[in-house]
């Protein structure tokens, strides 16, 4: 099976998958983003886990549970500078190296997010035959961030 991409239109935790990646910086006190909304959805186990300590440059990996539809969830540290084609890279080599070869994408909202950069990104991560085996989506929807029932975004 030839590595796919794939632009989806639903919500992160809508995607039905399984796993779905997020990413989170560490140095903030709250997630964010796609990870804000994973975390919201999974009760603060990311906030936990970077209030310990623990997310310094990691990643997280949890069961999505009945709050999410998909089967995992894997929040992975990023910096602001880093680009799609780190992230993506980043997001398949630890997909992989966990033994799952589909994966959904959010990509990080609170950055300038070029959907056409991410996945051309993501085909040319497809094109050097590394990850040949596996299938990628990626999501850009931000209509959960009209739910004002909780903080998504850091002040």
């Amino acid at each position: 099976m030839p590595f796919r991409v794939q632009e989806i239109m639903s919500p992160p935790d809508r995607i039905e998958t399984d796993l779905l990646v997020a990413f989170f910086q560490p140095a903030l006190k709250a997630p964010d983003g796609p990870a804000g909304l994973i975390d919201l959805r999974l009760g603060g186990v990311l906030r936990r886990h970077l209030e310990q300590g623990e997310g310094q440059g990691g990643s997280l990996l949890v069961r999505g549970g009945r709050r999410l539809a998909g089967k995992w969830a894997m929040l992975l540290a990023g910096l602001p500078d880093e680009g799609p084609d780190v992230l993506g890279q980043k997001a398949l080599m630890t997909a992989r190296n966990a033994g799952f070869r589909s994966l959904v994408i959010a990509p990080p909202v609170e950055r300038d997010i070029e959907p056409a950069r991410w996945v051309e990104a993501l085909q040319v991560l497809a094109g050097n035959g590394e990850f040949a085996d596996m299938e990628c989506m990626v999501t850009f929807n931000r209509s959960y961030m009209h739910d004002h029932s909780a903080i998504i975004f850091n002040a």
